[in-house]
């Protein structure tokens, strides 16, 4: 089944939240449901954000992330390597950020297939402009 995802500057704001991606699947691998992983986060102040606001607004692109990612993929990011642990979260933000995927499609493995390994602002520009 695939789900057709809509453009957002979301990610933007949201980062790359390796660290609070990883606390969120913990909750998950350990049967919470989404609403009270929700609450456990904000509660405790899972990811030691000092504004509350900040962690309202990225929590949503966290667990959307937490939801595409399957236990094979999760044992591997709580258990492999910090390597791993960060593809995994690039392949979580690509499955739910329509332009970044979309700019890794098109953008990087292009240079990656040419063996340009520059990624330079004229890129992003033919990118948003084409």
């Amino acid at each position: 089944m695939t789900i057709e995802l809509e453009y957002s500057s979301s990610l933007n704001g949201a980062s790359y939240l390796l660290f609070e991606l990883k606390q969120v699947i913990k909750l998950k691998q350990q049967g919470l449901t989404l609403p009270e992983i929700r609450k456990k986060v904000i509660d405790g102040n899972l990811f030691q954000f000092e504004n509350k606001g900040r962690m309202n607004r990225t929590l949503p692109s966290i667990m959307r992330r937490a939801e595409v990612i399957d236990q094979v993929l999760t044992d591997l990011m709580l258990d492999g390597s910090v390597e791993n642990a960060k593809i995994i979260n690039l392949y979580a933000i690509m499955k739910t950020d329509r332009l970044f995927f979309e700019f890794m499609n098109e953008v990087i493995s292009e240079k990656l297939h040419n063996n340009d390994l520059l990624i330079e602002k004229k890129d992003m520009n033919v990118f948003f402009t084409a």
